[in-house]
């Protein structure tokens, strides 16, 4: 009689496998041909699909186990590309694993190729809601000085009224813009979601969009001096940005299914 398994197999990623085997992790791994999957033996109790479930819905319990796994897999991105998993990944037996993983070879092969050289990161925008709206007043008041007689009045009076009922409008014209300038210097971008925490709940400013980018590594340099520029132009309107990474490139994997 065959003894059942309490354990299960949390996947991290697979990368170059290195000719010296000092990558510093705890990390168990499966070799094959060329590449490594990297994973971690984790108890069913925890991470069988039903209380994987009903634990990432547990907050003090998924920011454990978080934290854990970015550490790891900041170590295996360090030095080489690594193909990142989505937390929460898991296998049942090595067996599967590993049919796995050799199915999908050659698009692992494939998506390394393309990520090599390349940073992930990620921009986040913020908005003070009144401090736009202040922006948005000041501009009508610019736009009004001057004589307030017969037709200008009138176009003028149009303006502020146009101005105010569409304020989304405006915010998302900005915001394109700054995403079309951030696009034309970088390889993607793609609008995504962050883990990552926000900070004061308190502060005016809240986040309206997370933006994933990938661009070689030699032009980091240029990506910080664009977002600086980027913040210093648009703060008066309440809207500033916020660089992170880099990133394992979770968001730029292709693997069709």
């Amino acid at each position: 009689m065959s003894e059942i398994s309490n354990s299960c197999y949390l996947l991290y990623g697979v990368k170059n496998f290195p000719s010296d085997y000092s990558l510093d992790t705890s990390l168990e791994y499966i070799k094959y041909n060329e590449l490594a999957l990297y994973y971690q033996k984790v108890s069913l109790n925890e991470f069988s699909e039903e209380n994987l479930k009903k634990n990432l819905n547990n907050l003090e319990w998924l920011e454990k186990h978080i934290v854990e796994y970015e550490k790891e897999m900041e170590k295996l991105n360090s030095e080489t590309t690594v193909i990142p998993f989505k937390f929460g990944t898991v296998y049942t037996s090595i067996d599967n694993m590993a049919d796995f993983f050799s199915s999908y070879y050659d698009t692992f092969v494939e998506n390394i190729c393309y990520l090599q050289d390349k940073l992930e990161w990620g921009i986040k925008i913020f908005l003070s809601r009144s401090q736009f709206r202040r922006w948005l007043n000041s501009k009508i008041q610019d736009d009004s000085s001057g004589k307030a007689t017969g037709a200008a009045f009138f176009k003028r009076k149009k303006k502020e009224l146009e101005l105010m009922e569409q304020e989304d409008v405006s915010l998302n014209r900005i915001v394109s813009e700054i995403c079309r300038e951030i696009k034309k210097n970088v390889i993607e971008l793609k609008e995504v979601d962050f883990l990552e925490d926000h900070g004061n709940n308190k502060s005016p400013f809240k986040p309206i969009c997370g933006l994933g980018v990938i661009m070689e590594e030699f032009k980091t340099m240029i990506l910080r001096s664009l977002v600086d520029k980027l913040v210093k132009r648009h703060k008066e309107k309440g809207i500033i940005l916020r660089l992170s990474g880099p990133w394992p490139p979770y968001n730029f994997i292709k693997i069709e299914s």
